[in-house]
C-alpha cells in the first residue's frame, strides 16, 4: 500500500491512542482519559485501572493514524515510510526517522516509584546492556503540567535539612549512616560546614545506604519510628507532612521497601492547576497523586529503586542520580500571543503549549515546518486548510473533546495555512519539537 493511497497530502490526521492500565492508575468511568475518550465516542474500560494514554510514535505504544476506508496504522510506521511528509523536510533531513517527543496523560490513584531517567550516554548502555527494560537508547527529560490536584516528590532536599531529619528520626540516620548501633547525629559529620561537591557526595552516600539497607534493617528502622509517632497521638493533620506521607507509604507499600524513608530526602511539591515541574536527566522523583499532561523526549526509558513491584536496578539509580539540592522548581506558562501560552524548558527536543480561545478570531498556523500533536481538551475544535496563495478552503474538520491530532511537517514546504477555529473556552494542548531541534 502506498503512502498515496493513505492521503499522502493530508494537512491532520486524527489518532488513535493507546491507554495503559497499570495498576496505580485510577478506576471508573469517570476518570480523566476516559471521559476523554467518551466525549470523542470511543469506548472506556471503567472497571480497568485507567494509568496513561500515549500520545505519540514510540514503538512500546505507538499512536494508530486513521486512514480513508476505516483503516489504521500505527504512527512510527507511516513516519518511517515518508519522514520527509510526517516531519518535514528540514527534520527529516537532521535524523535518523521518528518523532523527537512524546505526549501523555498520566492518571495517578497511588504513588508511582521512585525513579529517575537516564541521560543519552548512561541511556545507550542502559540499553545495550539491558533492552528488555531499558527499551530505547534516548534520553527522557519531560515537563509535567497539572490538570488535577498533582502531588510529588522531586529533587534532594538540601542536606542540612535530611541531616534535620536524622535527628528527628535516628534511625533513618542509623540506616543512613551504616552504624546501626552507634549513630550519634549531634556526633555526625555536619553538612552546613561542607562545600558544595561535599554535599552532593554527603547525600549520595547516605541516599546509598538507605536504599541498599536490608529489608530486615528498613522493617526494623520502620516499626521504631512508627511507634515512636503513634506514641504522640496525633491524628495525620497533626503530624508534618513528611510523617504523614511516611506512615501512608508504610500502610500502601509495607515496611520493608526503602522507599518509604525516601520522604525525608526528596522535596515534597503540590503543584496548583496549570502550573509545571520540569524533570532533568538523573533527577530523582515520584507522583503521588494527581492528573498530569507529559510532553517528554520520545523515550520509554525509567529506572526505579522504590515503591513498586516492578523491575528495580538500585545500583543503576545510585550512580546515575546528580544529588543537586534545592527546593522544587515549579514553572508558570508565559503568554505569546492571545491564543497561546508555552512552558519555557532547557531542552529542544520537545515544546508544548497551551492554546486558548476567549474570543472568536482563529488561530492561524503558518509556516508549519515541524510535526505537531493536538490535543483537545476541553470544547470542540473545528480545523480548514487553505492556501497561501489566498486559494478557497481545502479542508474541513471538526473535532470534539478527547481528539488527538497529528499535524505532518511538510505543511509550509507545501504552502498550506491551517486555521483553528473554536468557540470560546476551548482548551487545546500542542506539543512540537523546540526550535533549536
Amino acid at each position: 500500500m502506498t503512502l498515496e493511497a493513505l492521503q499522502r497530502g493530508a494537512a491532520c490526521y486524527e489518532l488513535e491512542c493507546p491507554v495503559m492500565h497499570y495498576d496505580w492508575g485510577k478506576v471508573g468511568a469517570e476518570t480523566l482519559i476516559n471521559q476523554l475518550r467518551r466525549k470523542n465516542g470511543q469506548t472506556v474500560e471503567p472497571d480497568r485501572p485507567t494509568a496513561e494514554l500515549w500520545m505519540g510514535a514510540h514503538k512500546s505504544a505507538p499512536s494508530l493514524v486513521r486512514l480513508p476506508g476505516g483503516k489504521t496504522r500505527p504512527l512510527h510506521e507511516l513516519i518511517a515510510e515518508d519522514p520527509a511528509h510526517f516531519l518535514g523536510p528540514h527534520l527529516a533531513a537532521k535524523r535518523k526517522p521518528g518523532l523527537p517527543f512524546l505526549m501523555k496523560i498520566l492518571e495517578a490513584a497511588r504513588p508511582l516509584s521512585i525513579q529517575a531517567h537516564p541521560d543519552k550516554r548512561r541511556a545507550e548502555i542502559l540499553h545495550a546492556r539491558d533492552p528488555e527494560n531499558y527499551p530505547d537508547n534516548n534520553h527522557k527529560p519531560e515537563l509535567a503540567v497539572c490538570l488535577r490536584d498533582l502531588r510529588a516528590l522531586i529533587g534532594f532536599r538540601h542536606a542540612e535539612a535530611v541531616h534535620a531529619f536524622f535527628r528527628l528520626v535516628p534511625e533513618l540516620g542509623e540506616l543512613c549512616s551504616g552504624e546501626f548501633e552507634s549513630f550519634d547525629a549531634g556526633a555526625a559529620v555536619r553538612p552546613e560546614l561542607l562545600n558544595k561537591e561535599q554535599k552532593r557526595s554527603w547525600l549520595k552516600a547516605n541516599y546509598q545506604n538507605l536504599m541498599n539497607a536490608t529489608p530486615v534493617e528498613i522493617q526494623e528502622a520502620a516499626r521504631a519510628h512508627r511507634l515512636r509517632l503513634d506514641s504522640y497521638g496525633l491524628s495525620p493533620e497533626q503530624m508534618s507532612i513528611e510523617d504523614r506521607l511516611f506512615v501512608s507509604l508504610l500502610e500502601q507499600f509495607g515496611d520493608r521497601d526503602p522507599g518509604i524513608f525516601s520522604v525525608f530526602f526528596l522535596n515534597y511539591a503540590e503543584v496548583p492547576e496549570g502550573r509545571a515541574l520540569f524533570l532533568r536527566a538523573n533527577e530523582p522523583h515520584a507522583y503521588l497523586e494527581g492528573d498530569v499532561l507529559e510532553c517528554m523526549a520520545e523515550s520509554d526509558n525509567v529506572v526505579r529503586a522504590g515503591l513498586t513491584s516492578k523491575f528495580r536496578d538500585t545500583n543503576t539509580l545510585i550512580e546515575m542520580l546528580d544529588y543537586e539540592s534545592g527546593p522544587p522548581r515549579v514553572l508558570g506558562p508565559r503568554s505569546l500571543n492571545e491564543h497561546r501560552e508555552s512552558y519555557r524548558v532547557p531542552v529542544s527536543d520537545f515544546a508544548l503549549s497551551r492554546l486558548q480561545f476567549r474570543t472568536s478570531e482563529p488561530l492561524v498556523l503558518k509556516e508549519y515546518d515541524r510535526p505537531g500533536i493536538l490535543l483537545v481538551y476541553e470544547g470542540d475544535l473545528n480545523v480548514s486548510l487553505t492556501g497561501t496563495d489566498g486559494s478557497s478552503t481545502l479542508e474541513r474538520g471538526h473535532y470534539p473533546a478527547g481528539s488527538v491530532l497529528f499535524l505532518p511537517g511538510d505543511l509550509a514546504h507545501r504552502k498550506l495555512i491551517l486555521h483553528l477555529n473554536a468557540n470560546t473556552g476551548t482548551v487545546v494542548f500542542e506539543a512540537t519539537v523546540g526550535p533549536e531541534f
